[in-house]
């Protein structure tokens, strides 16, 4: 019955975004639009809506709250996590909104990333690599802003950050079951709908795109990506022993094209 039920949320989730991405393009014709002056940064020469991550912030609040009625016991003992990923992941989606909006100023931007972060760290979502809490902490909120600020840059060409997002989650909810044993939780239902959202965003995405992720999507999806690979490669009670720098290396093989985009882009712009 376990694959059943993981069928089945991959399957409703997908078609949850499909017919959300499909209403957002309809929506947006006069609104929401990319690349009017900037074609070479997004590699387009069309304008598109930008707003692909209504759908996937959709998906993952309506799951979310299905899965807090289906599983009541269960998230009675880690509700303190569960509300912090639901905040965070809010704060996250909420400031790629108003980026896209509004051109909001890098220190805001940035002082949203740092407060997703810390709400990590403070409900117990936190790295677990060293025996200092500060030090995690601080590796926490920059492994967030980091993965925050890399998928942002990343998504420049059609396809790209979805598919190293939805590698990342298979790639974690695959470890997850291999280091715990195939079972369903609410963390592991999380992933699978995160993944059909993904799957849903990238049929309008894939070259020709007829959607952009947006700040929107690419701050919210980088929330989720630093919250999972926390929790799988990061945390010693599910894949690290006390020595182990396994899950680390493994977290910067997954996110390659991303770490590469980054430092490619930081060289740039400090020769500029």
């Amino acid at each position: 019955m376990t694959v059943f039920y993981v069928i089945v949320a991959l399957v409703i989730s997908v078609i949850v975004g499909i017919v959300t991405n499909s209403l957002v393009i309809n929506f947006a014709k006069t609104m929401g639009i990319r690349n009017k002056n900037d074609v070479t940064i997004r590699w387009s020469n069309e304008s598109k809506p930008s707003l692909g991550g209504i759908s996937m912030f959709f998906v993952f609040l309506v799951s979310g709250f299905v899965f807090s009625l289906l599983l009541t016991d269960e998230l009675a003992q880690i509700q303190t996590e569960f509300i912090g990923l639901l905040v965070a992941t809010s704060l996250g989606f909420a400031m790629g909104i108003s980026d896209d909006a509004y051109d909001t100023r890098p220190y805001l931007k940035l002082a949203a990333q740092i407060a997703c972060g810390a709400i990590f760290a403070f409900t117990g979502n936190n790295v677990q690599l060293f025996d200092s809490e500060i030090v995690n902490i601080i590796i926490t909120i920059l492994w967030v802003v980091t993965l925050m600020n890399s998928l942002n840059m990343l998504d420049n060409m059609d396809g790209i950050t979805g598919t190293v997002t939805m590698f990342v989650l298979v790639s974690c909810l695959t470890l997850y079951w291999m280091t715990q044993g195939f079972f369903i939780n609410i963390w592991t239902m999380m992933m699978v709908v995160c993944i059909g959202a993904m799957i849903a965003f990238l049929k309008f995405n894939i070259n020709p795109s007829k959607i952009f992720m947006g700040d929107g999507g690419s701050q919210f999806v980088g929330v989720i990506v630093a919250f999972f690979t926390i929790k799988v490669l990061f945390s010693r009670e599910l894949f690290l022993d006390d020595s182990s720098l396994l899950g680390p290396i493994l977290a910067l093989v997954m996110l390659t094209p991303a770490a590469a985009d980054t430092l490619t882009v930081v060289i740039n712009r400090l020769k500029k």
